[in-house]
């Protein structure tokens, strides 16, 4: 595991937090896919954007990933998405689980500092969300997110390539 903190530089950092963070035209959408968020209430909702999936872009904003892109060295994208979880007065622990069924990479990058993090299983090492800042691992690490209670939402932007 290897956490990377100022990814960008400042100019593709702003650029991307321009594209998504600050466009009131970017288009999120509603997910209630459950397993992230185990307890019942309104939290188990988020909003995602997926910029790519199956062996193709899947958004008009596919460029803002390039900077990404050509640091990470990917070889070959899998699928890449962000995620938008609200705010709550209580900070909840999503489930653990594997972004694919087989041995990749997966990156997260944080678009926003906030007390939400990612947790790892296999020895509980906790990665706080700090604008800027990248954690890549092996796809075979089980992880879960959170929510925030100090932001008004926790960016979550993920990859998974070879």
């Amino acid at each position: 595991m290897k956490v990377i903190d100022n990814f960008l530089d400042k100019e593709s950092f702003e650029n991307i937090k321009n594209g998504i963070v600050n466009n009131t035209y970017f288009p999120w959408y509603f997910s209630e896919y459950t397993d992230n968020f185990p307890e019942e209430g309104l939290e188990k909702g988020k909003y995602v954007h997926i910029f790519y999936h199956q062996n193709r872009p899947n958004s008009e904003h596919y460029d803002l990933l390039l900077p990404f892109l050509e640091k990470l060295k990917c070889n070959s994208l899998l699928k890449v998405k962000i995620n938008s979880t609200s705010h709550s007065t209580k900070l909840i622990e999503g489930t653990y689980h594997t972004d694919v069924k087989f041995k990749c990479k997966t990156a997260i990058y944080y678009l926003n500092t906030n007390d939400g993090y990612t947790k790892f299983e296999k020895n509980n090492k906790i990665i706080k969300s700090v604008e800027n800042r990248m954690v890549i691992f092996n796809s075979n690490l089980k992880h879960l997110g959170t929510n925030t209670t100090n932001s008004k939402r926790r960016l979550v932007l993920n990859f998974n390539y070879l």
